[in-house]
């Protein structure tokens, strides 16, 4: 018969064998990449998280050195008076101490 395509079942079974170690070492490969991006990532989320905590840390710094940052004053607490702590308690009823202290906290840092 003319026009009939053979194939040789030799090449075709290597050609596939190729073909399917390309495709293994392709997919390992991209495994390989994924892990490596996603450990960049997590190291770049570190660095940006150790960052951010210097520079709070530079600004913790500046605010208790200076008393200043930004042109705001640290708030200074003030020592209140026995009248004054005496007026708070007699303002209004406080469920328990620690809202008295938080009371008593915040009227000393009032100007």
């Amino acid at each position: 018969m003319s026009g009939e395509f053979k194939v040789d079942e030799k090449w075709y079974q290597r050609s596939l064998n190729l073909l399917k170690e390309i495709t293994d070492n392709s997919q390992k490969e991209i495994t390989k990449l994924k892990a490596e991006i996603e450990a960049l990532k997590k190291e770049l989320a570190l660095q940006k998280l150790s960052d951010i905590g210097q520079e709070i840390e530079d600004r913790d710094s500046a605010i208790y050195a200076t008393g200043y940052w930004n042109g705001i004053e640290k708030a200074k607490p003030r020592e209140l008076t026995d009248e004054e702590i005496l007026e708070l308690s007699n303002t209004m009823p406080y469920a328990n101490r620690f809202e008295f202290a938080r009371a008593v906290l915040k009227k000393a840092t009032e100007k």
